[in-house]
């Protein structure tokens, strides 16, 4: 097992937004799935009131 047997699954937080940060999340969980390490991905909302 690629993960030595330390880690289970990964949860990925998304930005629940149209950017380029949802796809490269999208992209790390299917590298990962792939490579054995089964993920979640939680959507989060953007507070339009916080800084970015």
């Amino acid at each position: 097992m690629l993960w030595g047997g330390m880690i289970e699954r990964a949860l990925l937080l998304c930005p629940a937004t149209v950017t380029g940060g949802p796809h490269a999340i999208h992209q790390l969980s299917l590298a990962l799935n792939q490579r054995g390490l089964p993920t979640q991905i939680a959507y989060y909302a953007h507070d339009p009131c916080s800084p970015r």
